[in-house]
């Protein structure tokens, strides 16, 4: 599949139909406390690279030597007009080196609403 070639809706075999998503953006870990029975997000931010994404989750390329956590809080931007901003939790489900898959496992209504919005506008600029 080449950057020009998106799946259809029909042609997607997972729950939510994703798009090529190759914009930067930041993640802090979530992990648990010190006491264990609470989880924390860590001040620092690290960089990563997303590389698809859909309404239920995003591909990251992690650019930084960091342990990927299993539970990221990633801030990144959807490019609509204008531009909108998310915070998203989301829960690691697939690892291979500094790649990995990531579910949303909290977000926002309208979050969730401004990522359909940008899905549907990129297939339709397509066909």
């Amino acid at each position: 599949m080449t950057d020009l070639q998106l799946p259809s809706f029909d042609q997607e075999r997972r729950q939510h139909p994703r798009i090529l998503f190759k914009d930067p953006l930041l993640f802090s870990p979530v992990m648990e406390s010190t006491s264990g029975h609470v989880l924390e997000v860590a001040a620092a931010c690290f960089a990563a690279k997303s590389l698809d994404l859909s309404e239920g989750g995003i591909c990251l390329e992690i650019l930084e030597s960091v342990p990927q956590p299993n539970i990221l809080l990633i801030h990144m931007k959807v490019p609509l007009k204008p531009p909108v901003a998310l915070m998203i939790y989301a829960k690691k489900i697939w690892e291979k080196g500094a790649i990995g898959g990531f579910q949303f496992i909290v977000i926002s209504g309208e979050d969730r609403s401004a990522i359909r919005r940008y899905i549907e506008s990129t297939f339709s600029q397509i066909n």
